[in-house]
C-alpha cells in the first residue's frame, strides 16, 4: 500500500514538472534570470528554469544586502550552484533598504523597492522568474506574470514544492533562522532603522551571533531568531529558539548576546508575552491590517503565543509599526 502511494505521488510529481518545463519554456523563450536566495523556492525555480531552457539561457542572480544578510544564506548559495555546477551573480543593495527601514518595518516595500529592482537592473534576459507561491501573500493575491516577473510555482503549496526538490535529488543549505522561510536579519528588527550604527547593528550582529552558536554546537532548529524592540533610545533582544534549548546553551547564547554594546536587555521567549505597538494612523484604523501584522508578520515567527496592544502612534516619521514594549504573561 505504501509502495503504491509513493509511486502515485511520484508520477502526480513528474507531471507537475513536465508542466512547468513547458510553461517556462512558452514564457521563457529568450531565456530567464532566476531571482535567488539559495532557499527552497528559488532552488526549485531555478532547477526547472535549467530543465526548461539550458543553462546557457538561465542567469541565477541574487541580491546581498550586505550587513543585513546571514553569511549562511550566501555560503548555502553558493554550495547548491555548486552542486549544479552553475554560476551565481551576487550583486549588493542594502542603502535602498536601511532607507525604507527608517519609516518602519515593511518586508513588502524592501522586495518592492530594493530585491526586484536590483533584479531587474542586472537582469541579462527578459524575464524575471521567482519563487512566489501559494505560502506568501504574492502566491495568493498577486499575478503570474507582472511586467517582467514571473512566478511558475504560484500554484503550488511548500509540500509540492518539497516534492519536487526531492524528485531532483537535490539539497538546499538553510541560514537556519527558519525552517519555511528564511531572509534578511533586518527582518528581525521590530521597530525604525533611526540609527543603522545602533539599531541596525544591535540586529545584525545578536542574529549572526545566535546563528553562529546553535552551528557550533551543531544544533538544529526550526526557528531561531533574535527580534529587536524598544523605544528608539533602548534595544531590547527578544531571543526566540525551537525547539527549547538547554540552560547551559541557553546561558551561553545569553552572555554573548548580552555583549554587544548596541544591546540594553536580553530576554529568552520562554512563555507567552504581550507586546505593546505603536502603529501609524493608517495601520491603526485598519482592522484588517493589523490582524495580519499580527498573525502573518509577527506570530510565526515567535516561540510564544503573543498578545497585543496597539497605540495609534503620533510620529510621523513611523509609516507602518514599532513594538516598543513587551511583558512576560503567567
Amino acid at each position: 500500500m505504501r509502495k503504491a502511494l509513493e509511486v502515485k505521488r511520484k508520477i502526480g510529481i513528474e507531471k507537475i514538472i513536465k508542466e512547468k518545463i513547458e510553461e517556462i519554456k512558452s514564457i521563457c523563450s529568450e531565456g530567464a534570470t532566476v531571482a535567488f536566495s539559495g532557499g527552497l523556492d528559488s532552488s526549485v525555480a531555478l532547477s526547472l528554469a535549467i530543465d526548461a531552457l539550458g543553462k546557457e539561457k538561465v542567469q541565477a542572480l541574487m541580491v546581498s544586502f550586505g550587513s543585513h544578510s546571514y553569511s549562511t544564506a550566501i555560503e548555502g548559495a553558493k554550495k547548491f550552484i555548486k552542486s549544479i555546477d552553475f554560476k551565481l551573480n551576487i550583486y549588493e543593495e542594502s542603502g535602498i533598504q536601511n532607507k525604507i527601514w527608517e519609516k518602519g518595518p515593511s518586508c513588502n516595500a524592501c522586495t518592492r523597492n530594493a530585491k526586484l529592482p536590483t533584479v531587474e537592473k542586472y537582469a541579462k534576459f527578459p524575464m524575471i522568474i521567482t519563487g512566489s507561491n501559494l505560502s506568501d501573500s504574492w502566491g495568493k493575491y498577486g499575478l503570474k506574470i507582472n511586467g517582467r516577473f514571473y512566478s511558475p510555482l504560484m500554484d503550488l503549496n511548500k509540500p509540492t514544492i518539497n516534492n519536487i526538490l526531492d524528485y531532483y535529488g537535490l539539497k538546499i543549505y538553510r541560514a537556519g533562522e527558519n525552517i519555511y522561510r528564511e531572509g534578511c536579519k533586518l527582518k528581525h528588527l521590530l521597530k525604525m532603522n533611526a540609527n543603522q550604527d545602533f539599531h541596525g547593528k544591535a540586529v545584525d550582529l545578536s542574529n549572526e551571533k545566535l546563528i553562529e552558536i546553535l552551528r557550533y554546537h551543531s544544533i538544529k532548529t526550526e526557528i531561531a531568531n533574535v527580534k529587536i524592540i524598544g523605544p528608539l533610545s533602548k534595544n531590547i533582544a527578544l531571543i526566540n529558539v525551537f525547539p527549547d534549548l538547554n540552560e547551559t546553551l541557553k546561558s551561553e547564547i545569553f552572555d554573548e548576546i548580552s555583549k554587544i554594546e548596541a544591546i540594553d536587555e536580553v530576554y529568552f521567549v520562554d512563555s507567552p508575552i504581550s507586546l505593546t505597538i505603536m502603529a501609524n494612523p493608517g495601520l491603526f484604523n485598519n482592522s484588517n491590517s493589523l490582524k495580519w501584522v499580527e498573525q502573518g508578520r509577527i506570530q510565526p515567527e515567535f516561540v510564544r503565543p503573543i498578545k497585543f496592544k496597539w497605540l495609534k502612534s503620533k510620529n510621523k516619521k513611523l509609516s507602518t509599526f514599532s513594538v516598543v514594549a513587551f511583558e512576560k504573561l503567567l
